[in-house]
């Protein structure tokens, strides 16, 4: 089987939001890394980012930080 991430069960969900998308698409991902990236694809669009498990544990939460793209973990 392959090590891809997108072949993978899904282990983890992303939603984003903010003020210009109040509450975006729900997506699911192998890894926390890669429901990250797909947040920061929306660049200025998005200003948070919650990652939650299987279970429905949030396992991550960052927030664009104003500067630009870059994103804080919270």
């Amino acid at each position: 089987m392959s090590s891809d991430s997108s072949r993978r069960r899904a282990q983890y969900s992303a939603e984003i939001g903010g003020a210009s998308c109040s509450r975006g698409p729900k997506a699911e991902f192998g890894s926390i890394r890669d429901a990250r990236a797909r947040a920061e694809a929306y660049r200025k669009t998005a200003d948070w980012c919650e990652v939650k498990d299987v279970s429905g544990k949030v396992v991550g939460t960052h927030r664009r930080s104003g500067d630009r793209w870059r994103w804080w973990p919270t």
